[in-house]
């Protein structure tokens, strides 16, 4: 590589918007939309366009005491006019919002007017979802710090060879700043004149659905659109790396300490999921997700049960969220947080700790999916986003995702320099 070249650093994220509002409706659309192109979601459902749906904005907004029976459009803009009522359809895809047994709609007007209702009522859905995080989510601003300290230690070391700049398949904050995949790259490509890039995922177990064919493929169309053929590397997954595991070891130990020495305790380490069957017309089972989630979850547990020593018995398993374990009901092997605190009663446990240690930070899949699937509806925490509750004779707690972030930050930058140490050779 000449000297006078540089290379671009993509810190890449699926992204969390801290908030649904009128601005962020379209990067949540951009994901959902990415599932339909890949046949997760049934295209069918883009062909109905009734104009406007509404939704009663009390229904949405459960915690608001203001919140009334007006009606409100999916931007969450309020509407007085007459409208029409319809009752949803019986096989609608389980992605949509399950709020109340019908809707009203603007006919043939109206800002949805040429929005498929789909992408409306998903709308409706992850606003419900983000007020049962009391319409905010803190995902973004703690997994923005790891990658500030990792800018900032990259730009230390290599100075003017890189530029490093940030980028969200959902974008999180557009009215303050544009940060989808197809933007910054352009501005690398043609202000920064980068010759290579190389892009970080910031993630700790890859995907066919969410990395390479929405996270990469983003990439992808972004170079193609601005016509630009230079080469593209990519980091591994930041699950397998040791100082992820060091920062893992670190929090079991923490959660340790406070228990009894002698207890009986069960440690899950509890994964997003993806379905191993037929999902519209993706096949979940041949997504490498599956084998990417057992490497990351193996590493972990012999590191942990090697390292933690205790005179109480300690086990470790593996958990996957109830609605993304589709298709392994019969498979005992595969736990969902129920089966898994039910398991951990049969086995005389007396604690029973999970912890998020799939996703980067704390956001609507820890804070509302996981405790969901934990029959904690509606879902709370404290604080510092943990949730203790009984169960049964066992003593249960669920973590947050956001533990020893200087660990993380270090596997980030790990990564990112075994890929970068050869482009500068």
């Amino acid at each position: 590589m000449g000297t006078s070249e540089k290379i671009g650093i993509l810190l890449l994220d699926m992204g969390e918007p801290p908030e649904y509002n009128e601005r962020t409706y379209y990067s949540f659309r951009s994901y959902v939309e990415a599932l339909v192109n890949i046949g997760f979601v049934d295209k069918k459902v883009l062909k109905e366009d009734k104009g406007t749906i509404l939704q009663k904005r009390e229904n949405l907004f459960p915690y608001d005491s203001t919140a009334g029976p007006e009606l409100v459009d999916a931007w969450l803009k309020p509407h007085k006019e007459k409208a029409s009522t319809s009752r949803k359809k019986k096989g609608h895809p389980s992605i949509l919002p399950q709020l109340v047994d019908s809707y009203s709609y603007l006919k043939a007007k109206g800002p949805g007017k040429g929005e498929p209702d789909f992408y409306e009522m998903y709308g409706f859905e992850v606003c419900r979802r983000w007020q049962l995080m009391r319409g905010f989510s803190p995902y973004y601003h703690q997994a923005l710090k790891v990658k500030e300290h990792v800018k900032k230690m990259l730009e230390k070391k290599f100075e003017d060879k890189i530029a490093v700049r940030f980028a969200y398949g959902q974008d999180p904050v557009p009215h303050e700043k544009e940060q989808t995949p197809d933007v910054v790259i352009k501005n690398l490509v043609k202000k920064d004149k980068i010759s290579h890039l190389l892009v970080a995922e910031h993630m700790n177990i890859f995907s066919d659905v969410t990395t390479t064919l929405y996270l990469r493929k983003m990439v992808e169309d972004a170079l193609k659109e601005i016509k630009s053929r230079i080469p593209v590397s990519y980091i591994n997954q930041l699950g397998e790396n040791e100082a992820m595991n060091m920062g893992l070891i670190a929090k079991v130990s923490d959660e340790l300490k406070i228990l009894p020495e002698r207890s009986k305790v069960m440690i899950a380490l509890s994964n997003h999921g993806l379905p191993p069957a037929k999902v519209g017309d993706y096949d979940g089972s041949k997504d490498s997700y599956h084998e990417n989630a057992e490497k990351v979850f193996q590493v972990a547990k012999n590191k942990i049960t090697q390292t933690v020593k205790r005179k109480g018995r300690l086990e470790v398993v593996q958990v996957f969220v109830r609605q993304m374990a589709r298709g392994f009901e019969n498979d005992t092997k595969v736990l969902t947080p129920k089966r898994a605190l039910n398991m951990a009663v049969s086995r005389g446990y007396n604690y029973y700790i999970d912890i998020p240690y799939e996703m980067p930070a704390d956001g609507v899949h820890v804070l509302v999916k996981l405790r969901q699937s934990y029959g904690i509806d509606p879902p709370k925490w404290n604080a510092s986003y943990e949730t203790n509750f009984p169960y049964k004779s066992l003593k249960a707690k669920i973590t947050s995702a956001h533990f020893y972030p200087e660990y993380r930050t270090q596997a980030y930058y790990m990564e990112i320099w075994n890929v970068l140490d050869g482009l500068l050779a």
